[in-house]
């Protein structure tokens, strides 16, 4: 195991290739932030992920969610804020 999450380099670098190729082939937004969440989801071993963006305001919210229910949402979406508000700030990743 090569780095913090527990995933070889050379697994973390097929992940990439396939979100790649996933960006090149894919046009419609939605189904790509899918597909790039199955992937992570997949290269991790994860059983729940999301994806934050930011609104029109520049506030994270969570776009696309696996396996977390809709009330629980919203906590995740202000814990998660608070993280990526520290990974901006630092440039380090928060694991």
């Amino acid at each position: 195991m090569d780095n913090e999450t527990g995933q070889s380099g050379e697994a973390l670098l097929d992940a990439l290739s396939r979100i790649s190729t996933v960006i090149n082939t894919l046009q419609q937004f939605d189904m790509l932030l899918e597909k790039i969440m199955d992937i992570a989801l997949e290269t991790v071993a994860a059983e729940r992920g999301f994806i934050l963006l930011n609104n029109e305001t520049g506030t994270p919210v969570v776009r696309i969610a696996r396996n977390i229910t809709e009330e629980k949402i919203e906590d995740v979406a202000r814990i998660s804020s608070s993280v990526v508000r520290q990974v901006l700030q630092t440039g380090e990743a928060v694991l």
